[in-house]
């Protein structure tokens, strides 16, 4: 993993996530319950995966981030084919979803001013950080 990091440029964005493994550790970030560490396939002696191990990593990661993110017409294709747009619209969603993931509104100081009219502050706390 460490030879794919950082993505310095748009070429190695799509190819770095052509085979899951990337979008793997970003759900894993994300849930760490939510893939099994044996289920995932690694590279072999030579550096390489066969297709089928590598639709396996994308399909594993795409089951996992689902009903989590918009998923309409993304599948492990998107993937294969290198198609930005499908790469794209799951790295982003994901990659909010991390983000927001540590936003904790009992935190906040400023959280009296979501109130609206004459509810709680408990009612606003109820909300999603989103």
């Amino acid at each position: 993993m460490a030879d794919r990091l950082p993505i310095n440029s748009e070429h190695k964005l799509f190819y770095g996530m052509a085979d899951g493994l990337i979008l793997i550790r970003l759900v894993q970030k994300l849930d760490a319950d939510a893939i099994f560490e044996g289920a995932v396939n690694k590279n072999d002696k030579n550096g390489q995966m066969d297709i089928f191990k590598v639709e396996a990593n994308i399909n594993l990661a795409l089951n996992a981030l689902k009903g989590k993110i918009k998923m309409v017409g993304i599948n492990a294709a998107g993937f294969l084919e290198l198609r930005p747009g499908t790469i794209l619209s799951v790295l982003t969603q994901t990659c909010k979803l991390l983000a927001i993931k540590g936003i904790d509104l009992q935190h906040c100081n400023e959280i009296w001013r979501l109130k609206e009219g004459d509810e709680e502050v408990a009612d606003v706390l109820k909300l999603k950080p989103e």
